[in-house]
């Protein structure tokens, strides 16, 4: 008994009902596949770390007149230069950045002292030194340390007071103690009275004066001698006090002291 024949518009429809099931399973896995890789490429993008962008220094006429507005500036000057992205945004936010430029340098990217962090900042006290115009905050590091901070106004915004906040010279205070060298080098210390009986030899003519020495970082004491008009401008500055100045200091053999050659200047900033 043999099959009856398929009715001409029936077999065509089973002959392709078959192939468009299959176009259109691939029509689905072509789909499928490009939403994958949108769902990636988007995922990439969101998830990739993005290069992280500087905050714009907010610009004013004129000096705050209100104190909690020159803080308020100042506090996010800081935050600027401790949260900058590049060495370069940094020196942006810095006081007198071509001269300073150099220094930080050699201290950040040559001798390898790592950029100040912050944990904690203190509420911020504006302070006049004359014609500077400061807000000075006592910052703490995660590791517990404080240091001081002092940002100070420039026609339009406050800047970071780099080498007053690294007390910056030009060799580090360990080494310039333990090498003890000749060559003249610009170091930033507390300046203090010397008792007269730790005093050395060589004060005993009244030709040399000599000092205290000191430097934030270090609990090391030193003797630093100067002579003849500098000796007595020195002592003057610090009568019953302990000063933070610049100094040019070399070891002198002759003698067997640090020599106090140049007063640079009255504070850690030059």
């Amino acid at each position: 008994m043999g099959q009856e024949p398929l009715d001409p518009e029936e077999d065509f429809e089973k002959k392709h009902s078959s192939g468009w099931g299959g176009r259109l399973i691939a029509i689905l896995l072509v789909l499928v596949a490009v939403l994958g890789a949108w769902a990636f490429v988007t995922a990439y993008v969101l998830i990739e770390p993005q290069e992280p962008v500087t905050p714009i220094p907010e610009f004013v006429d004129r000096y705050p007149e209100e104190p909690a507005e020159a803080i308020n500036l100042a506090r996010k000057a800081w935050e600027r230069f401790v949260e900058a992205p590049s060495f370069s945004s940094r020196v942006a936010e810095v006081r007198d950045p071509e001269r300073v430029r150099s220094l930080m340098e050699d201290f950040h990217l040559v001798r390898r002292h790592p950029f100040p962090m912050m944990d904690r900042i203190s509420e911020g006290k504006p302070v006049n030194l004359g014609e500077r115009r400061m807000v000075f905050f006592e910052v703490q590091n995660f590791d517990g340390r404080n240091y001081p901070v002092a940002l100070e106004w420039s026609e339009d915004r406050f800047l970071v007071d780099w080498e007053s906040l690294s007390a910056y010279g030009t060799m580090d205070w360990a080494e310039f103690a333990e090498q003890r060298p000749v060559q003249t080098q610009i170091m930033r210390v507390y300046l203090a009275g010397l008792q007269e009986s730790l005093k050395p030899p060589i004060d005993a003519d009244g030709t040399w004066d000599s000092f205290r020495m000191e430097h934030r970082d270090s609990t090391e004491t030193l003797v630093a001698s100067a002579r003849d008009s500098l000796a007595i401008e020195i002592a003057e500055l610090v009568k019953g006090l302990r000063v933070p100045l610049t100094l040019e200091i070399r070891w002198n053999q002759e003698v067997g002291q640090f020599e106090i050659v140049r007063l640079v200047a009255r504070n850690w900033s030059s």
